[in-house]
């Protein structure tokens, strides 16, 4: 690779790791061994927030990686040249072809090249983006890929593949929590035999193989009422249990095996969710939650403070909302869109603030230094406000409809009694 190549590779990857840092409230990795892949090899990962999830996936392998790109980004001529230099390889898909047929013959002589040549590539195989916690069928393409590159080695080149599960508290915002968890790598010469009797089969075998190991990584509800369903489970379990987000993650995957044994019946989960949505509250307020006194006092004294950190934040992050809200179609793309824009907007924004108070007082500094200290506090303080308004609104509805309250009240105990049975 061009030395220059190299040295912007790992800054932009700076730029990211740092930029994840802060887009999301907490970030969990787990299996760092198995991120330190050496020889060629490809990642993939589950696909449910478009660019977020190669950044994710990436940001911690410790080694030049390079995209297996969606053919629709490539489409002007500017956006082809850079992408094209930037670590991409173009791949068709049919909804880039308008259902014609694929012309991937170049891009896949391409990947096997690259994998000669010991390189690493990341590849989302369900093809498409989806903001759901369902892992959707996986594409041949990174099997063939694989085993054509092989093969045409002798099987000596040691590919191996390295699933990384993401486990996001919601794909969709902004300071959100996510699990990375690396898997065990799928030795592509494992395959060998197979291949040499039926390169079809093989093919198949591998992306079952790639499937299984993604679905034991992630929370894989298989449809979305299961997962309507699993969240009010879990906000159950967290209310009764209280556990750190990456803890949830393996227990909602032993609440979704024994929820698919469960031979009771299931309305009194999905009663009780819909009343949730419906009123717009959590589990742990409708269990009981009141904001005690030391509660109500942190609203209090830190209202200043946050009302500060909201207004100096209106632009920087403000504006990434609202291209999100402006120019975004799709809920999968919703963390990108405030992602990349923020990315920009953000520096920008904080720079100009930073030049105006200069300009006015001596006191830029200090401002300065006050912008991400009071950016912080302003979400925390934010999700209290919200716990806050939630008990307020159950409050307002025991008072003006109490016959809502007390079935939503027996609502939840039905539903916590589904949970019990599951000694989870």
């Amino acid at each position: 690779m061009n030395p220059l190549l190299r040295i912007l590779y790992h800054f932009l990857k700076t730029i990211v790791r740092i930029s994840l840092r802060i887009f999301y409230r907490h970030t969990v990795v787990e299996g760092r061994e198995l991120l330190a892949v050496t020889g060629p090899a490809i990642v993939v990962s589950n696909h449910p927030s478009t660019l977020m999830d190669p950044f994710n996936a990436v940001a911690r392998v410790k080694r030049i990686v390079f995209f297996l790109a969606n053919a629709s980004l490539f489409k002007h001529p500017v956006v082809d040249r850079i992408l094209s230099t930037l670590y991409c390889i173009k791949i068709e898909r049919y909804s880039d072809t308008g259902g014609k047929p694929l012309q991937n013959e170049e891009a896949f002589a391409q990947c096997r090249e690259f994998l000669q040549k010991g390189g690493c590539l990341y590849v989302a195989p369900e093809g498409t983006s989806e903001a759901e916690r369902k892992l959707r069928r996986i594409k041949t393409g990174t099997a063939r890929i694989a085993l054509s590159a092989e093969a045409a080695n002798g099987f000596e080149l040691g590919i191996k593949i390295l699933p990384v599960g993401l486990n996001y508290s919601d794909p969709r915002y902004f300071r959100a929590d996510i699990q990375v968890r690396a898997g065990e790598h799928i030795r592509v010469s494992d395959f060998r035999e197979i291949f040499e009797r039926d390169p079809w089969e093989a093919v198949e075998r591998l992306t079952e193989a790639i499937h299984a190991a993604l679905s034991r990584l992630i929370v894989d509800a298989s449809d979305d009422e299961e997962e309507a369903e699993l969240s009010v489970l879990e906000d159950l379990a967290q209310t009764e249990t209280p556990l750190p987000f990456a803890q949830t993650v393996d227990r909602s995957q032993e609440l979704l095996r024994r929820w698919r044994r469960f031979d009771g019946a299931k309305e009194p989960v999905q009663t009780y969710g819909r009343s949730l949505r419906e009123h717009g509250l959590s589990d742990r307020v409708v269990a009981g939650w009141k904001p005690g006194p030391g509660f109500r006092l942190s609203l209090l004294a830190g209202a200043l403070p946050a009302v500060y950190g909201y207004l100096n934040h209106l632009l920087p992050c403000g504006l990434p909302a609202l291209i999100d809200r402006k120019f975004n179609r799709w809920p999968c793309y919703e963390a990108t869109y405030k992602y990349v824009s923020g990315l920009v907007l953000a520096p920008l924004f904080y720079f100009l603030q930073i030049k105006l108070v200069a300009a006015l007082t001596d006191l830029e500094l200090w401002y300065a230094i006050s912008l991400p200290l009071t950016g912080f506090f302003t979400d925390w303080y934010g999700r209290r406000w919200a716990l806050w308004r939630e008990a307020r609104r159950l409050a307002k509805l025991a008072v003006n409809r109490a016959d809502q309250f007390n079935e939503l009240k027996s609502s939840r105990l039905s539903a916590e009694t589904c949970l019990k049975t599951l000694h989870v």
